[in-house]
């Protein structure tokens, strides 16, 4: 066809042609599955405003973040590829799946998620199931008797997967210093369930002759619940040592938070969840998906549009009063998300608290089964019709809005610092001033963000002890080779930035940054001025000591006055 002048390519074809009998135009899109996950796009496609699915797909989709196949993942692809993920970075490559696709497939890159977490999945399984083996043949058991008056009840929801069931129940016997009950609703196991909780003391069970599915088996289990505080917590979860306490700390030391999510990295050890976002279209996101779980974007508390059922605490009399969730969701999906916004109508907030750490084993990848797809298609419009006001206000979804998505705080305004290192006390010179603005700027109601551009080796959770919490986000871990990319995500994020110190300055504006095309207002922290100091340092050390720097007053002051405003320490510098 190509040959002879039907059609001029081979994209033409799969358009008019190929879309049309069920292909796929190659190997890493799914026009099925795409179709199935994106209602919206269906539509349009049925009624003729696009071709396919793959069209709509590149000529809006990847702009807004939706996923072509259920096993592609970009920080995946990145991850596999790390010369893809140094390119990109350093701006010479615009988007990983483009490079997929253009170059990417025909190299035999690998880029497939289940090829790694199946695995993933397999041995952890493996793992599980030799545990589950050793108790259940020896006369060994879990204690979780209660305390008479439990502050917090966590409430499990069981459908098989025993032997995940008791790695999360062993973490809950890891928790000290909480009052705390364990409520279990099992949706009629068939595997080896009814012997496992054979196995607990002092745990309430709840055995179902059916399987409710997650929504209504939820419900049994808050209604059985004793606790002041109710914890969802996903059978196949792991809560690290410390996380319960964490949440439990944030919710009950803040009146108006109405729910708290915590941190869950998946099985590939890197961030599935750091709160979530709902975006316009009533799709959802995990903020933070991909990124290492030590990463500075994941490390401060926010309000977020929600949190999911992997790990929720909430108020057992906020639960009740609101009618728990909704059974209209049923058997699953958007019960937790409908929940949160229910809360914001009462004037209630959702928190995200990064101390709280859940391991997520997730089961076997199920995106691209028709099943679930129907649930989430059926769920996202009854969500979507009900929340239609406060969905009119959500950002539409793409990657450029998702560091504004991720936090529904409202503050005075948005910095970026660049500055060299994180400012601990220790490092002494200009660190402990340094400090000190971070705290003024937080202080009066902006949300900062601090860039390391020559990051040092770092106790992250000592610095952050350090720093104003929690309107600062630490990105320790970038550093400038990184920032071109660092900006371009966040673009029209910041209204102000300050570089400190002169190099810092002189390297962003020998990169092409333009403050005002950007929109932002440049602020020059001097830190010192250098020429007063060299001059000061010969006074002292005589005409042929080695000196800090050899740069002239009248280019420091050039430099300068490129930026709007400047900073002194001192007003003998400033004059």
């Amino acid at each position: 066809a190509l040959d002879d002048g039907r059609f001029d390519s081979a994209y033409e074809h799969y358009l008019t042609r190929g879309a049309t009998r069920g292909f796929d135009p190659h190997a890493a899109f799914s026009e099925g599955w795409y179709l199935d996950r994106n209602p919206d796009v269906a539509e349009a496609v049925a009624s003729g405003r696009y071709l396919s699915g793959y069209q709509h797909f590149l000529s809006a989709g990847l702009a807004e973040g939706r996923e072509p196949h259920p096993l592609y993942s970009e920080s995946h692809y990145r991850h596999l590829n790390p010369d893809v993920d140094a390119e990109i970075r350093a701006g010479r490559i615009t988007d990983a799946y483009l490079h997929l696709v253009a170059q990417g497939l025909a190299e035999g890159r690998r880029w497939k998620t289940e090829d790694e977490q199946a695995r993933l999945r397999a041995v952890a399984t493996r793992l599980a199931e030799a545990r589950l083996d050793e108790l259940l043949a020896t006369g060994r058991v879990l204690d979780f008797t209660p305390p008479e008056r439990p502050l917090v009840s966590v409430l499990l929801v069981l459908f098989n997967r025993a032997e995940l069931t008791l790695g999360c129940l062993e973490s809950l016997a890891r928790v000290e210093g909480l009052g705390f009950e364990v409520v279990v609703v099992d949706n009629l196991s068939t595997d080896a369930t009814p012997r496992l909780l054979d196995r607990l003391r002092g745990a309430t069970v709840v055995s179902n002759d059916e399987n409710l599915g997650f929504t209504r088996g939820a419900n049994q289990a808050a209604a059985a619940a004793r606790g002041e505080l109710l914890l969802f917590l996903n059978n196949d979860a792991e809560a690290l040592p410390g996380s319960l306490p964490a949440a439990v700390d944030r919710l009950t030391s803040t009146p108006e938070a109405g729910a708290v999510g915590g941190r869950v990295i998946g099985i590939d050890g890197l961030i599935e969840e750091a709160g979530s976002i709902v975006w316009r279209d009533a799709t959802t996101g995990g903020y933070g998906r991909g990124e290492e779980p030590t990463s500075g974007s994941v490390l401060y508390p926010r309000e977020v549009d929600y949190s999911s059922g992997v790990f929720l605490l909430t108020r057992r009399e906020t639960f009740e009063r609101l009618g728990g969730f909704d059974p209209k969701l049923a058997p699953a999906y958007y019960e937790e998300t409908d929940y949160c916004f229910r809360l914001r109508q009462a004037g209630l907030r959702v928190l995200y608290e990064p101390r709280a750490v859940v391991l997520h084993h997730g089961s076997a990848s199920l995106r691209g089964d028709t099943e679930l797809a129907r649930l989430l298609a059926k769920n996202r419009e009854v969500f979507a019709e009900r929340h239609n006001e406060a969905l009119s206000e959500a950002l539409p979804a793409g990657r450029e809005n998702l560091f504004a998505a991720g936090d529904r705080r409202r503050f005075r305004g948005r910095v970026l610092l660049l500055d060299d290192h994180v400012p601990l006390e220790v490092l002494g010179g200009g660190s402990p001033r340094t400090r000190e603005i971070l705290h003024a700027l937080c202080d009066l109601d902006y949300f900062v963000t601090f860039f390391a551009t020559n990051p040092l080796p770092l106790d992250v959770w000592a610095a952050l002890r350090e720093m104003p919490e929690p309107n600062l986000e630490l990105v320790h871990d970038v550093g400038r080779p990184d920032f071109t990319a660092f900006w371009e995500e966040r673009r029209g994020a910041y209204d102000v930035l300050i570089a400190s110190r002169r190099h810092n300055l002189q390297c962003l504006l020998d990169e092409g940054f333009d403050p005002e095309a950007e929109g932002v207002r440049l602020i020059y922290d001097a830190e010192c001025v250098a020429a007063l100091r060299r001059q000061a340092q010969l006074a002292v050390l005589g005409p042929d000591a080695p000196v800090e720097s050899d740069v002239a007053l009248d280019d420091e002051i050039a430099l300068a006055r490129r930026a709007s405003a400047i900073w002194a320490v001192s007003s003998a510098e400033a004059e």
